[in-house]
């Protein structure tokens, strides 16, 4: 079995996941006809390795790798440089193409439910998350710039629901750390465009700043102060 090969040291998760796996996943999300019956088992191939390398977290114990604990602990050191920079990024770009094969209605239903529920493990998985919170910026940026993740108000409403699986962690209160993130980010946005338009206009940027007459001192203050946010959920 190919997994043996990661075991045994001869070959990396990386290359696995960027060889089978990920590829598998863009021809389900871009299938326009029913799948070849060898895409689906290529898509169904790439789902249980995926899910053997990157989130099993026991011993099969049926001599299908990870067998036993030397095993499992082996794959484990190998998973966490998926987690970690670089190659986070390559696992974040291509969690649109998986949402979209969950919705690909050219895909059968069983491997639509069976990429969701692996979705869903992925999305929830301490790692993946730690990563997802130092890189909130490219996590927002993969979903809004996905060709796969436009069309319909159904496709905008699963995307939506997917980066929100993400970024919130209820049970933990990690949600709002993440929220407050990602509005201190889109704040400091709004604040640059504002000051570009100034640059471009006759008006001082101080006038553009403080173009709210009717904001007290204390306002003025407390809006300049948002941005700066202490979250000891923060890695």
């Amino acid at each position: 079995m190919i997994l043996q090969l990661v075991v045994q040291g001869a070959l990396r998760s990386t290359t696995l996941l960027e060889g089978i796996v990920y590829p598998a996943w863009n021809i389900g999300a871009s299938a326009s006809v029913a799948l070849a019956p060898s895409d689906e088992m290529m898509i169904c191939s790439a789902n249980d390795l995926f899910s053997r390398l990157m989130l099993q977290e026991t011993p099969s114990g049926l001599g299908v790798p990870p067998a036993d604990l030397f095993e499992m602990q082996y794959i484990r050191t190998r998973r966490q440089a998926v987690f970690d920079e670089p190659q986070f990024h390559f696992l974040a770009a291509n969690i649109p193409a998986l949402l979209a094969l969950e919705d690909n209605e050219m895909v059968p239903e069983s491997l639509r439910k069976s990429s969701t529920f692996l979705r869903c493990q992925l999305c929830q998985h301490p790692d993946f998350r730690r990563g997802a919170y130092r890189n909130l910026d490219e996590i927002r940026e993969n979903f809004e710039n996905s060709t796969y993740l436009v069309g319909s108000e159904q496709v905008s409403k699963r995307a939506i629901a997917g980066l929100k699986m993400i970024i919130c962690d209820s049970s933990s209160g990690m949600w709002f750390c993440s929220f407050t993130l990602l509005w201190s980010n889109i704040y400091l946005r709004c604040q640059h465009l504002r000051l570009a338009r100034c640059h471009q206009s006759s008006q001082s940027v101080e006038d553009c700043c403080h173009d709210d007459t009717n904001a007290t001192p204390g306002q003025t203050a407390r809006a300049s102060t948002e941005p700066t946010v202490h979250c000891c959920c923060r890695d």
